[in-house]
């Protein structure tokens, strides 16, 4: 019986253990090829991509089926990747942009919902789909292109100064490269990667159903959360963009790198540190929102202006001796915003997967029982011909066979003919002459 198990056991394989598992890989590099031809080369490819994953046997549950179209969709990434490169780096372009960028466009919806779903149950293949999503910016972002680009609400206002709008495929990608980040600190993917400790400390009123990857591979050994403060640091500039306001994104980094700061591990808390001053600089509105609160009665809760921003002067004693006395108020200040807004999103993940993978199945099911139906017909009319040859060969079978049979049977008359004649003429030189003929002995 296929199971997600299985499959994970076979990717692990390779081409280096086996006919079996090297004749699956090859399949699965195949398809991963054709694919990425489809999504460079022809219109709307995406819909079709999606009817091709979803094109398993019904006896194939909804869990395997999603661990295929993660095996599929990884390798995808990596050659759809290696084709924008190649052709970013020749000077005649061979690729349509303007087919590739709608089609990419789509294709980073599709993906993310998938690992949300659950197609990419290993640390590694999470983090790849974030790499990927971040390669493609840093595509976009030539000549800063991204970095420069004003926000869209500001469109109109900034046509005059000559400021620079973002393609509608760059947006797409940037949206999902947040649902990645908030991905990544979700509670099911930080007991994931073995972050137990992290997730306690955020004091989170949240029970996650606990899902442990079957088959640990050797990539996922040492994915932590500081591998995501990596990828988080190392591309700051283009994911704290202008253009990229996000709301849900701001509240997650509020929660989780505050949370950080209180961590044992010196590497993990340096690194929200550059995080939280990078944001505190460019986008310090946006985080007034979610460190100032405001309250009904008396002065407002204020742990941003002369506490969260002595992050700015450098000196780190100072401000770790005013986080730790003022510890009280800054947990306060979070639980009266951005928690409540960081538990809804992550209840509202926590259901996604069932809603998607009920219409995923239903779609399959009309799919593949119009495609059984489809088969069955042709099934039908394949015998259907095969007895309609059968009469026909048998008719002329027969008809041959008469005709040979007259053609036998005037033979055979002639050869009686001849020796009826034969005797006639025995019988007269016997007659004639006094021969006596021998006796034939029959």
């Amino acid at each position: 019986m296929i199971g997600s198990n299985l499959l994970l056991e076979v990717d692990d394989c390779g081409y280096g253990r086996g006919p079996c598992s090297a004749g699956a890989t090859a399949v699965l590099d195949f398809m991963a090829e054709v694919l990425s031809g489809l999504v460079t080369e022809e219109v709307k490819a995406v819909p079709l991509i999606e009817g091709i994953l979803e094109s398993a046997p019904l006896y194939v549950d909804a869990e395997s089926v999603l661990v295929f179209q993660g095996l599929c969709l990884s390798r995808l990434l990596n050659f759809l990747e290696r084709r924008l490169l190649r052709d970013d780096e020749e000077d005649e372009k061979k690729l349509d942009k303007g087919r590739w960028s709608l089609n990419l466009e789509a294709l980073c919806w599709l993906i993310v919902d998938r690992v949300y779903m659950g197609a990419f149950p290993r640390p590694a293949g999470v983090l790849k789909t974030l790499e990927f999503l971040l390669s493609m910016l840093q595509l976009a972002n030539k000549d800063g292109r991204v970095e420069e680009a004003a926000p869209t609400g500001k469109g109109i206002l900034s046509i005059g100064r000559g400021s620079r709008q973002l393609e509608a495929y760059v947006h797409a990608i940037l949206k999902n490269t947040n649902r990645m980040i908030l991905f990544s600190f979700l509670p099911l993917f930080l007991i994931t990667i073995g972050e137990d400790e992290l997730l306690s400390s955020l004091g989170l009123q949240v029970e996650p159903k606990k899902r442990v990857p079957l088959n640990p591979s050797s990539e996922d050994s040492g994915i932590d959360v500081c591998t995501v403060l990596q990828l988080l640091v190392a591309n700051r500039r283009i994911i704290f963009c202008p253009s990229n306001i996000d709301t849900d994104l701001n509240c997650c980094l509020c929660i989780n790198l505050i949370s950080l700061l209180r961590d044992h591990r010196r590497h993990a808390q340096n690194m929200a540190i550059d995080i939280l001053k990078y944001l505190l600089v460019h986008q310090g509105a946006a985080l007034e929102d979610f460190l100032v609160s405001k309250l009904n009665q008396g002065p407002p809760l204020d742990v941003l202006h002369g506490g969260f921003d002595k992050l700015l002067t450098g000196n780190l004693p100072a401000f770790f001796e005013w986080l730790h006395a003022s510890e009280h108020e800054v947990n306060k200040v979070l639980e009266q915003c951005a928690a409540i807004m960081w538990v809804q999103y992550i209840t509202g993940s926590a259901k996604f997967p069932g809603v998607r993978i009920k219409g995923m199945d239903g779609r399959r099911k009309r799919e593949m029982g119009r495609k059984l139906k489809k088969i069955s017909k042709l099934d039908g009319r394949h015998w259907e011909q095969i007895n309609e040859r059968r009469i026909a060969l048998e008719l002329v079978r027969d008809a041959v066979a008469t005709e040979l049979r007259v053609i036998r049977q005037d033979k055979y008359g002639w050869v009686l003919h001849a020796e009826s004649e034969w005797q006639s003429h025995l019988q007269q030189l016997v007659h004639e002459r006094g021969i006596f003929p021998f006796t034939v002995l029959s």
